[in-house]
């Protein structure tokens, strides 16, 4: 890959970090507009003060895998991490995560690899 085409997430592990962070809390505030949870839900059922939960979710880089379960946990959704290889010859960078979770959405939903084993009736995302 040239220098030109490369992703400024390519730069460091802080960098690639906050691209990952910045998903998180992005998907993580979507889940609270449309569930009706605000800041206040949120810090009751972590266990902290309001400040702390604008602070963890203000500054997503200093989000762990442990403060992310917690988060999740919180408000009743889960977590999934997927590793996956990506063609970055375009400088695209990381693939955000609701890029997989609308092609599970549309796969149906599967839970398990059972329910994954057969593709021939899906039709293509436009």
């Amino acid at each position: 890959m040239s220098d030109d085409c490369k992703h400024w997430t390519s730069e460091s592990t802080e960098c690639y970090l906050s691209r990952m962070s910045f998903d998180f809390v992005r998907q993580i505030e979507s889940i609270m507009k449309e569930t009706g949870v605000s800041l206040d839900d949120l810090a009751a059922a972590l266990g902290v003060p309001k400040e702390d939960a604008i602070d963890t979710l203000g500054n997503g880089d200093t989000l762990t895998l442990d403060s992310m379960a917690r988060i999740a946990m919180a408000l009743g959704i889960d977590l999934t991490i997927i590793a996956h290889k990506h063609d970055r010859s375009f400088g695209s960078g990381p693939l955000f995560s609701e890029v997989f979770r609308m092609c599970w959405e549309h796969c149906g939903r599967p839970s398990d690899l059972y329910e994954v084993q057969d593709f021939s009736g899906v039709r293509r995302i436009k």
